[in-house]
């Protein structure tokens, strides 16, 4: 049924009314009557069933104000997501509230206020584009959340860019493990943990909590964090290598974790850590993510490519576009004489 709307008074306002296709009645103010003579919210009224026409999911949502939004979407995902996760989604939704003052509804934040939003992430707030890119990426989530829930009809931030910016392959950096056995006599705290990463190449939460519960005799069962299985966090086996087999065998296990961070109480504190052993080794200073390059890079040139990735934890694609380096030896390559040249 092709759906009517209607102009209605109500005290000093004009309201527009219309049935959707569910048969739920809708009403939206046009307006002061002191503002509008009744002409211009007519006009109003036929300007909104054109705009319903041309996006019909518009006349059937709730329209939600982007406080309810976001308070719901909380609420949904809290035990859906990781604490670190929700922690940044909840981040996201108070950057939304901060710019948008007033509480509109979701539908009505054209698609240049969401592109105001992003400018204002970067220039007001000062944010770097890698987390600009980040928040971009929840707004998005987020909004197709009240899709799906029949809250909103359109994702005012679907066109924002939301890909961090790749480094080229060849600034990538390599560590060797001459880096980690320095560090492993400097620091034997700091020296398990990158020890873990370098043989392993696990992500630094699934590095931090891996116990001795997940070790076998040839490999490391990776068990996502409180048993939530997220885009990043899921269950996967990956083959002990001879170094770490040697290095595990040596260890003392006197604690749960096979690092011993959690323990040491570092967790909120690995960066430093890491850093200042690097420093007592006199080694360029690198992160977990260096350490996971390093061992994505060793596996794809020693097994297949869908081995590499089923170990590492991520998609091919993933690993061309962020991970995948260029070892230095194929820069010192000896260079092939040529005789018999005229």
């Amino acid at each position: 049924m092709r759906p009517t709307y209607r102009l209605n008074s109500n005290a000093a306002h004009w309201q527009v009314a219309w049935t959707d296709a569910a048969g739920r009645r809708h009403r939206r103010s046009l307006g002061r009557k002191a503002d509008l003579t009744r002409r211009e919210a007519e006009a109003r009224v036929q300007q909104l069933a054109v705009e319903h026409g041309i996006t019909p999911g518009r006349r059937d949502s709730e329209r939600e104000r982007l406080g309810a939004v976001l308070d719901r979407y909380l609420l949904v995902r809290e035990s859906e997501l990781d604490p670190a996760t929700l922690k940044a989604h909840r981040r996201t939704a108070d950057l939304l509230r901060e710019f948008f003052v007033g509480n509109p509804r979701l539908d009505d934040l054209h698609h240049t206020l969401a592109t105001d939003w992003r400018r204002w992430l970067a220039t007001d707030r000062g944010l770097g584009e890698s987390t600009v890119c980040k928040h971009c990426r929840i707004a998005k989530v987020i909004a197709r959340h009240a899709i799906s829930e029949r809250l909103a009809a359109i994702n005012p931030f679907e066109h924002l860019v939301g890909t961090a910016p790749r480094s080229e392959v060849w600034s990538r950096r390599m560590i060797e493990l001459d880096e980690i056995l320095a560090i492993e006599t400097a620091c034997p705290l700091a020296g398990r943990l990158v020890s873990i990463g370098w043989f392993a190449g696990l992500r630094t939460s699934e590095a931090v909590h891996l116990q001795w519960s997940h070790v076998e005799r040839d490999r490391l069962h990776v068990v996502p964090r409180g048993g939530r299985r997220t885009t990043k966090q899921r269950r996967r086996i990956v083959r002990i290598e001879p170094g770490l087999a040697a290095r595990l065998e040596g260890w003392a296990r006197t604690t749960v974790t096979v690092a011993g961070v959690l323990e040491a109480g570092k967790r909120h504190s690995l960066h430093r850590v890491i850093e200042s052993a690097c420093r007592r080794a006199g080694v360029e200073p690198f992160t977990m993510q260096d350490l996971r390059r390093t061992r994505d890079t060793i596996w794809h040139e020693t097994v297949p490519a869908h081995v590499a990735c089923a170990w590492i934890g991520h998609s091919e694609q993933v690993a061309r576009d962020h991970y995948l380096a260029v070892p230095e030896q194929y820069y010192t390559i000896p260079a092939i004489s040529i005789t018999g040249a005229a």
